[in-house]
């Protein structure tokens, strides 16, 4: 499956027909698309990336239910874990960001997120498979990119191994922040009273009783229950709600 977000010309053009006849000599059926995402991105709110990415997934999932599809395989690698993992440090983050890039998320699962991306150019070229590259990974204007070609090399002189220890704090992050997760689920249930549209009350007596990091995470999925996420809660945000408890 493809889709043309039509944001490179003419080599956005290539990729796409570069991946519909790598189909057709594997005898694996093509799902294609394309779409004029610059378009759409003047018109919505949100960095071209997301709003690429949000595109991009929206047709696979219709893509997967059309067809009927258990599960949709995701090439996403070691070093984009690392790179996400990187870029969400800098930005600021909780435990939950730290986690990285899941293995598995609903019907997307990624089976090389382990592997790097230097091995599997190695190996496709041990066996003469061939790919093709996009040249806007060599764009310094967005900012997985800044990290990738400038702040990682200079990160690889004090620790060679540091992208596989960025992908194992994911790892680690990724554990922790499924128990939690359980914790506050738990925790949520017992302590809510009463919940509307546009209200969630809870036990005050029992919300004390919590540990601090799961009344931030109850008030969180409070928060993701009313307004259907989280985005713009940051952690002066969670100091405050922890004072007025």
């Amino acid at each position: 499956i493809h889709l043309n977000h039509s944001m490179r010309g003419a080599e956005s053009k290539r990729d796409f027909i570069f991946v519909k006849a790598l189909a057709k000599n594997m005898g694996l059926k093509f799902i294609g698309n394309t779409v004029n995402a610059p378009e759409i991105i003047k018109k919505e709110k949100g960095s071209a990336q997301d709003i690429a990415r949000n595109i991009r997934y929206n047709f696979f999932e219709d893509a997967a239910k059309k067809y009927k599809a258990g599960k949709i395989a995701t090439a996403h690698t070691l070093d984009d874990n690392a790179e996400t993992v990187l870029m969400r440090i800098i930005k600021g983050t909780s435990l939950k960001g730290l986690r990285g890039i899941p293995f598995a998320r609903g019907i997307f699962i990624r089976p090389l997120l382990e592997i790097k991306k230097a091995e599997i150019e190695r190996y496709a070229k041990q066996n003469k498979i061939k790919f093709i590259a996009d040249s806007s990974n060599k764009s310094t204007k967005y900012l997985r990119n800044k990290l990738r070609l400038k702040l990682l090399p200079v990160l690889q002189k004090y620790n060679p191994r540091v992208k596989q220890e960025l992908a194992r704090l994911a790892m680690s992050a990724g554990r922790d922040e499924d128990y939690l997760e359980q914790e506050t689920e738990k925790a949520y249930k017992k302590a809510l009273l009463d919940s509307g549209k546009n209200n969630a009350v809870f036990n005050l007596n029992k919300i004390n009783k919590l540990p601090d990091a799961l009344k931030t995470r109850i008030f969180l999925k409070a928060i993701e229950c009313l307004k259907g996420e989280s985005s713009g809660f940051y952690s002066y945000h969670l100091e405050d709600i922890l004072n007025l408890i």
